[in-house]
């Protein structure tokens, strides 16, 4: 085995009876210990729910910071977030017929990951070959620049671990092919 995976997922224990009843959601802890340094602790939870818990960071170390902004995150449009939520569904097939050559996989990924920005990535291109240098799994220079750019992907490990998650659909010797060209940019950052 190379490696493994398990999708299991850490339930806060709030002292009820029936396993079932435990709560699924994050439940975070603030210790202020009265003029030092506050601690903030998250016990289970979603990842999905990163912004209501920042935002709940902040309301609590607000009184040690005073020019800290009061939160503002939660009705922000994110990056590549702005698909109208009655559009969400239609999203990918808009963007294939954006960009008809990409394959179908590669289309529906892009689309889930980056949402909107899928289409900056794409540019004006009109082959795949427009894209760069492409790896397993769908995979482009033209996408790794964007990771880079984008979202600080400095390493091959950041590309296919962290930010693609293509280490599930790629073969070891893809991620070896795959390192060379991220490295150099490892090196200037």
């Amino acid at each position: 085995m190379v490696w493994g995976s398990s999708g299991v997922r850490p339930l806060y224990d709030d002292a009820i009876a029936h396993a079932s009843a435990f709560t699924r959601d994050c439940v975070p802890g603030f210790d202020d210990a009265g003029g030092q340094a506050p601690a903030f602790s998250v016990f289970g939870g979603k990842i999905r729910t990163y912004s209501r818990l920042a935002e709940h960071a902040i309301e609590n170390i607000m009184h040690h910071f005073p020019g800290l902004r009061k939160a503002w995150t939660g009705h922000a449009v994110r990056p590549g977030d702005a698909v109208p939520e009655a559009e969400l569904g239609a999203f990918p097939g808009q963007f294939l017929r954006q960009a008809p050559f990409l394959p179908a996989e590669t289309v529906r990924r892009l689309a889930q990951a980056s949402g909107t920005e899928a289409r900056a990535l794409v540019g004006g291109s009109s082959a795949l070959a427009g894209l760069g240098e492409a790896f397993n799994g769908g995979l482009t220079a033209a996408e790794v620049d964007c990771l880079d750019r984008a979202e600080w992907a400095r390493t091959a490990e950041d590309v296919l671990w962290r930010r693609s998650k293509l280490v599930l659909r790629t073969t070891p010797e893809g991620a070896v092919r795959r390192a060379p060209s991220v490295a150099p940019k490892a090196e200037a950052a």
